[in-house]
């Protein structure tokens, strides 16, 4: 008889979370994390300055203006976090890759 195997996301991942703002359902608790981090990371006049959104103190803040910026809105104009988060995550990831390869290219 196989068992059934429940996955648990790590301690660390539910403290984070649980801090960032506890009542959001857990599937958007995966994309506001690292949003928070970045916040808490980057200073916020890069992150206006790239995204073209208006001054933010908060992650929550920061995703509501990208996805107003970039017309991600739900119904009755709410704005989808997730979208701005995933939004958010894949310009990081392809900033990191360009200064990967720009470092790679280098030693050659």
């Amino acid at each position: 008889m196989a068992e059934i195997v429940k996955r648990v996301p790590s301690k660390q991942f539910v403290q984070l979370a649980s801090r960032v703002q506890p009542t959001l359902p857990a599937f958007t608790l995966f994309a506001v994390a690292p949003v928070a981090e970045i916040v808490k990371r980057v200073p916020s006049k890069q992150l206006i300055s790239l995204y073209k959104i208006p001054a933010f103190k908060t992650a929550d803040e920061l995703l509501a203006a990208v996805a107003g910026a970039r017309g991600k809105l739900r119904k009755g104009g709410v704005p989808d976090i997730r979208a701005a988060a995933r939004i958010i995550l894949q310009v990081i990831a392809a900033a990191c890759f360009v200064c990967a390869a720009q470092a790679w290219c280098a030693l050659f």
